[in-house]
């Protein structure tokens, strides 16, 4: 059954999903070393402060990410003897859109960091390392989406594949050897995560400009050309900035919660946990950044028939292979925390589950988002967010406090699937899938 599914899939899907799971499966064995790594040299209180400077920094950004990534995909030319003066020039535009947005939430957090740290540390003087956190997402992020989107629109994913395995690799071995040369501080974490990001980053960049002005023989530059466009791009990429703005939620405003309702050494715990099924899923869902392309090109060529029998089969595949990954997932994860962490880590392991269940459920819709972004309609994507994270807040402010790290993952895993539930129920409604698909 599942041979029959994958040969019913495009090639150019396939040959790209292969790239991106080599790369998410090695990003995340490294991850998941880097994080333990953290764990051990900083120990749990260490381990939950710095989760708590990571989440507030991250709750700016994220909250200042156009999405461009998407942009990118949607009014950019793939450079198959298609790009032209205007594609370089509307590409020009969303990257120094990019770029004034992430500049705009580090000075952000660099101006609140002291303030808001007051709240949580009593006092101390912790906005340094806030602001140090702020820096590593301002190297390691800034001009990296559009980037990415044109090594997505130009098929060229082995790329970005060995560049998250570099940045990975870069992190998890220089950490490594300063843990090895003496114990680790949070401001020499950040500092070597902020080397290493930013000099992937340039790279990355550098890359991807490279490889799209070769497919598309135009130069990325600003023309007036594309201020015509500037309408219909700022209300696209408004509409995902109103998405990243909710996905706060459940990305970092969870962890701040945690730490208001129940402290740093409780943080850690949750935090070890989250990131494991971060992990998870970033080990999963290499679709997300493969299947927008291909829903742009089926739509394109008018080919919706072939597109709902498109999605069928990935969500079949994606729903077996997600029981399959959270099963084994949960059933070696307390082996992991009793090996490699100390004794009071290990209520993460049992939290596991209770942070992984939604997986089975949305990563088979994890399509619907770009389809909605492919179609020009990314405000149903917005709305679906702002449900899905309404729900999530105010579980995580109801449970957190009866039920504590439990009543937490419960409450963000709820959201997350809420999100995608509503997503797919709006693109039924607005008759952009067949109610077969």
């Amino acid at each position: 059954m599942l041979g029959g599914l994958l040969h019913r899939l495009p090639a150019s899907f396939l040959r790209n999903i292969r790239w991106q799971y080599a790369a998410n499966l090695a990003t995340g064995l490294l991850g998941g070393a880097y994080v333990l790594l953290l764990g051990n040299e900083l120990g749990l209180a260490g381990f939950g402060a710095y989760s708590l400077f990571t989440a507030i920094a991250t709750l700016v950004f994220n909250a200042f990410d156009l999405r461009v990534q998407e942009a990118v995909v949607r009014f950019v030319a793939s450079g198959r003897s298609s790009g032209t003066e205007r594609d370089g020039s509307t590409a020009a535009v969303l990257f120094v859109l990019d770029a004034v947005a992430r500049l705009a939430a580090f000075t952000l957090v660099a101006l609140l960091a002291q303030p808001v740290s007051n709240l949580f540390f009593d006092g101390a003087a912790v906005g340094p390392e806030v602001t140090a956190v702020a820096a590593l997402l301002l190297l390691s992020k800034t001009a990296n989406a559009p980037a990415l989107g044109l090594l997505r629109i130009c098929d060229r994913f082995d790329l970005n594949a060995r560049l998250q395995v570099a940045d990975w690799s870069g992190r998890l071995g220089f950490t490594a050897v300063a843990a090895w040369q003496g114990s680790l501080e949070i401001l020499e974490v950040v500092a070597i995560a902020a080397a290493i990001g930013g000099v992937v980053n340039v790279v990355t960049i550098a890359v991807a400009i490279r490889t799209w002005q070769r497919a598309s023989g135009e130069r990325i530059a600003l023309h007036r050309d594309s201020l015509g466009r500037l309408p219909e791009m700022g209300r696209f990429v408004l509409a995902s900035q109103g998405i990243s703005i909710c996905d706060s939620v459940v990305r970092e405003l969870d962890t701040t919660l945690v730490a208001w309702y129940l402290g740093i050494e409780s943080t850690a715990i949750y935090r070890m946990s989250k990131n494991f099924v971060q992990i998870l899923w970033r080990a999963a869902d290499p679709v997300f950044l493969v299947v927008m392309p291909e829903i742009r090109r089926f739509l394109v060529d008018g080919r919706r028939a072939e597109l709902m029998e498109f999605l069928r089969a990935v969500s079949v595949v994606l729903l077996i292979g997600a029981a399959s990954v959270v099963l084994v997932s949960a059933l070696i994860m307390p082996w992991v925390v009793d090996a490699f962490l100390e004794p009071r880590f290990a209520p993460a392991a049992s939290l596991f589950p209770w942070m992984a269940w939604w997986i089975v459920i949305c990563l088979p819709l994890i399509w619907t988002h770009a389809l909605a972004a492919a179609s020009g309609v990314p405000q149903l994507q917005l709305l679906a967010n702002l449900i899905g994270n309404a729900i999530a807040a105010l579980l995580l402010v109801i449970l957190t406090p009866l039920w504590g790290v439990w009543g937490a993952a419960l409450g963000w895993s709820a959201g997350l699937t809420a999100t995608f539930v509503v997503s797919f129920a709006l693109l039924r409604r607005r008759r952009l899938i067949s109610a077969a698909a």
